[in-house]
């Protein structure tokens, strides 16, 4: 193999996480390939017993490894070393396999968290390591911890004003992410498959509104514009996954092993709107959507997922007069700079929060790093064992911390899988539901029976302004996401003129305020300007919309609207487009 080859190769087997040493100097021979994990045969482990580690060795080479040593340790917190291993001596593992080591000792450790490593080496040149996290936890006199884990599931509108699919991704994420066992999944059935698989777990979902319609829509009557692009699933097989996935979610709802969740229907950044002087939007919106989510789904959403976790304290007294009674925030960025009588207790309960004029909702605060290494780093772990693991031992900290507490995990559901590494990271979580499933001191449910189950007695009255990222510069205060902002006020200034004249009952009006909440949806922002220029001129298209229509004429009848035909629309569209590929342009 000659060194571009090899450099090639090494650099694929990096990214398929394979650990190995680095190339040897030309006229040298290069170290062995391989990918190693190392596991135990149980997530937690009592103050004292036997502990059993399987090495598993993968060699990555087309001859077979030799004189493979292995050494396996345990340490602290601390990097000290508490106690050693049988060593593995001169083994070898045939080309292209894998091979499993177990080795086995007797321990006597205190309660806390370990790392195992497990180091390989041939001919004394080190080749391979791996680790995994060791729990050892004393559960005696102590409650069990109550994990609510919320999966936040989206899309926006990827519907043209024909009724027409632009966009693939509600169809796709739906069946068609990945292929296992010879069929084809999506994101979104797999969650539905998993907790059927489990059937202990008890999960809260938020089904994006604008998410909803377009299954329903996709149902009742697909249409496309263009060649959908079905990938390795086809067409028929993704509309088939929505109907699956749709019974799925009412059945589990039905159940009580999951609850479903509300949120402003086409998922506006809800403090923007607050902050902007849009208050009567965001109440439409959470209206629309819980109306939306109680018929579709046949339930009674209490609380709401907030967009984006886009907060400030405005959104209160809306939230409640429109039947919100909690919601899910962020530690790091609303928990923190919380104030109240209870800001200084633990986080991992829920909290009633006190807004203006006698208003108030219970919040749940997310931990912030736990779920963020379940979206992005656990879930892209080639051994789900391992991935599991990772997260019983971060899970087994809070439980130490706050024993009878309530852990709360908040994070999107579809991209962690669909976005991830798809069928590793999809059996990275049905592994996670295993683990929690198999840990007595481990419960799950969802946050209404938390609430229904416990007195919410802490309090706070402020929490800051804040997201998930932060702040709001994300969708706000730069020349393109402004574009599209002052797109929508000026649509929305000739709406509020338009419905005093005309009246908030007539058709044609609720028809252009349903096109402005639409423009109104935060994804528009968030992909301008990296994203696809589609996502821009889905929200300018939709600001635009407003101006699609004209107010009668003295001869075209008393409270009706003119309807623009097709053509005016597509030319409006057109002249936006060229603007706009003009002035890419001109930034390139």
């Amino acid at each position: 193999m000659n060194g571009s080859a090899r450099a090639a190769e090494v650099i694929i087997l990096f990214l398929l996480g394979a650990t190995f040493l680095p190339l040897a100097p030309a006229g040298i021979a290069s170290a062995p390939v391989i990918r190693m994990s190392v596991t135990t045969d149980r997530y937690v482990y009592p103050l004292a017993g036997q502990l059993q580690v399987t090495v598993s060795v993968t060699n990555l080479e087309v001859q077979t490894l030799e004189g493979l040593s292995i050494n396996t340790t345990v340490y602290d917190s601390a990097n000290n070393m508490v106690m050693g291993l049988p060593a593995i001596a001169n083994a070898e593992v045939g080309a292209l396999s894998t091979m499993n080591f177990n080795v086995s000792a007797a321990y006597s450790l205190s309660d806390a968290n370990y790392v195992i490593v497990s180091d390989a080496t041939v001919n004394g040149s080190r080749v391979g390591s791996a680790n995994v996290p060791l729990v050892v936890l004393d559960t005696e006199g102590r409650a069990p911890l109550t994990l609510a884990i919320v999966f936040h599931m989206h899309q926006p509108i990827y519907l043209n004003l024909q009724g027409q699919f632009e966009q693939p991704w509600v169809q796709i994420h739906s069946g068609g992410d990945f292929e296992y066992n010879g069929t084809w999944y999506g994101a979104y059935l797999w969650h539905v498959l998993m907790l059927q698989n489990h059937p202990g777990i008890r999960v809260t979902f938020n089904l994006q509104p604008s998410l909803l319609y377009q299954w329903n829509a996709s149902l009742v009557n697909f249409k496309y514009n263009g060649t959908f692009p079905d990938g390795g699933a086809t067409l028929s097989h993704d509309l088939a996954a929505i109907n699956e996935t749709v019974g799925g979610y009412r059945s589990l709802a039905a159940n009580g092993q999951a609850e479903i969740l509300t949120s402003p229907f086409y998922h506006p950044l809800s403090a923007l709107l607050v902050k902007l002087g849009w208050s009567s939007d965001l109440l439409s919106q959470i209206e629309m959507g819980k109306n939306y989510t109680d018929t579709y789904m046949d339930v009674h959403a209490d609380g709401m997922w907030t967009p984006e976790m886009g907060f400030t304290m405005g959104m209160v007294p809306i939230m409640q007069e429109a039947g919100i009674q909690y919601t899910v925030l962020d530690q790091a960025n609303h928990f923190v700079g919380a104030k109240g009588p209870s800001s200084g207790s633990s986080m991992f309960q829920p909290f009633e929060l006190d807004g203006a004029n006698g208003s108030h909702i219970v919040v749940f605060f997310r931990d912030t790093q736990i779920s963020e290494n379940l979206k992005s780093v656990w879930n892209a772990i080639p051994n789900p064992k391992v991935a599991a693991s990772d997260f019983i031992a971060a899970v087994a900290e809070v439980y130490r911390a706050s024993p009878g507490g309530v852990l709360t995990l908040a994070l999107d559901g579809e991209n962690p899988i669909a976005q991830g590494a798809k069928l590793i990271s999809a059996l990275d979580f049905n592994a996670i539901y295993g683990a929690i499933a198999s840990q007595p001191w481990l419960t799950t449910s969802t946050l209404d029976s938390i609430i229904a189950q416990r007195n919410v007695t802490a309090k706070l009255n402020f929490v800051p302004d804040g997201s998930w990222s932060g702040g709001f510069g994300l969708w706000i205060g730069q020349q393109q996401k402004d574009a599209i902002w002052q797109a929508i006020k000026q649509s929305r200034a000739t709406l509020v003129n338009l419905t005093a004249r005309y009246g908030s009952d007539n058709s044609e009006i609720k028809r252009l305020w349903n096109y402005l909440y639409v423009a109104e949806g935060s994804d528009w922002e968030w992909q301008t300007p990296q994203g696809p220029p589609w996502f821009s001129m889905q929200g300018l298209r939709y600001a635009a919309a407003a101006d699609l229509y004209v107010p009668p004429s003295t001869t075209a009848g008393s409270g009706e609207f003119v309807y623009v035909t097709p053509i005016v629309i597509v030319a409006v569209i057109l002249t936006i487009s060229l603007a706009f590929i003009a002035w890419r342009r001109k930034r390139l």
